[in-house]
């Protein structure tokens, strides 16, 4: 969450939110929200993933070398994207940045950026620092997952090395045969 205070801070964002999934295929939820008046109706609920929204074209797109990985909208009036039911939250009219989170070839969500003006991210160099600062926040959620899938494998060795010593101790079948019973 400090990293969506610190893009929505940023003169040029109105609203920001952040989606994470367990791959391209979702499902996304919600899990943080800056500059929306009630985020709390979204946080931790799935965001719908049409395979024609925009959402979807963002995630699975490759951009072309030394092009940014990220999808702009600079005017969702005149557009039509996103569609209403895609994001609710979003008010219909201004422009919108989506950059995918991920790294190591694998996407794990999406940062939403939302300006209420029209071509708010036009600007090339506004891109790329909005896309780094969204970068260095990928890489946090990324080395979080890490940890986290760690102290999982950790715990498992440990209630096997716990096993282990107790069956090495044990002197008949009956008692082995018990042991895993229980």
């Amino acid at each position: 969450n400090f990293g969506l205070e610190a893009l929505w801070h940023l003169p040029e964002i109105d609203s920001v939110a952040a989606l994470l999934g367990e791959d391209e295929l979702g499902p996304f939820r919600y899990v943080g929200m800056r500059g929306i008046a009630d985020p709390f109706a979204f946080l931790g609920k799935e965001s719908p993933l049409p395979l024609w929204g925009i959402l979807a074209h963002a995630l699975v797109h490759r951009p072309a070398p030394g092009t940014l990985d990220c999808l702009s909208i600079n005017n969702i009036l005149d557009e039509g994207k996103p569609l209403p039911e895609e994001f609710p939250w979003l008010p219909a009219q201004g422009s919108l940045l989506v950059v995918p989170l991920g790294g190591s070839g694998k996407t794990i969500g999406s940062v939403i950026l939302y300006n209420r003006r029209t071509g708010a991210f036009r600007n090339e160099n506004r891109q790329r620092f909005l896309y780094a600062i969204v970068g260095y926040l990928s890489r946090a959620l990324l080395e979080i997952r890490i940890h986290e899938q760690s102290v999982r494998l950790v715990r498992h060795l440990l209630s096997l090395q716990l096993l282990t010593r107790t069956m090495t101790s044990l002197n008949s079948i009956e008692s082995i045969l018990g042991v895993l019973r229980e």
